[in-house]
């Protein structure tokens, strides 16, 4: 509690950690990401849901085998994006159940890193390592703009610019990376009529409606 300093009840990992937290909209719930320790192959990466005011664990989705993971809340609270390095296909869930709703479609590497709803929830935004940008819509969940924000650069050259950092041998288009890569960093605008984006050394500003800058 930030005004009394009292510790609230604490929100329990078992044999993991987290790479992610979010409060609900409401402040009732907290979601985390759930990413086991490297020697520990009885957990898988997940998305877990807590209580805020008990600690008690909610929702657990079981999200796939590789980590880290990213998770983020819908507007109204109903529904969770996630994203994760390794695959390829965000994914949309049911915050109460843990079901999954939509996988989507789009990203041809699997270096999914980040995803956003906008300010009204009629869009998703996800974005990849390797500087692609899409825009869904969360009615039909077809994608409605792809922004290359990564245009400019040579498609044979590695990416190379501090952001999320891969550990061991990650392969594009069969060509083995290593180090540190370039992480497509974006954020809606308040009223979701822009979109800012970086990209190693560029700021851009968006038009998420025809995708131009």
């Amino acid at each position: 509690d930030i005004e009394t300093g009292e510790e609230l009840p604490r929100l329990r990992y078992k044999e993991t950690y987290g790479s992610s937290l979010a409060f609900s909209p409401d402040l009732k719930r907290l979601l985390g990401t759930v990413d086991p320790y490297p020697e520990n192959s009885r957990v898988q990466p997940a998305l877990a849901t807590w209580s805020v005011g008990s600690g008690e664990r909610l929702v657990i989705t079981e999200a796939g085998e590789t980590s880290p993971l990213y998770g983020a809340w819908s507007p109204d609270g109903t529904r969770l994006v996630s994203a994760r390095v390794g695959m390829k296909s965000p994914q949309i869930w049911d915050a109460a159940t843990g079901e999954k709703l939509q996988t989507l479609e789009g990203h041809e590497e699997m270096l999914v890193a980040h995803a956003a709803w906008n300010p009204d929830g009629t869009k998703v935004a996800s974005a990849s390592i390797t500087g692609r940008l899409i825009i869904w819509d969360t009615e039909t969940w077809e994608a409605l703009q792809v922004i290359e924000t990564n245009k400019a650069k040579d498609p044979d050259l590695p990416v190379v610019l501090g952001g999320v950092e891969i550990e061991g041998e990650l392969r594009i288009n069969g060509r083995p990376m290593f180090g540190t890569w370039s992480k497509l960093v974006f954020e809606w605008s308040p009223d979701g009529t822009l979109l800012a984006s970086t990209w190693e050394e560029t700021l851009s500003i968006w038009n998420p409606a025809t995708g131009e800058a």
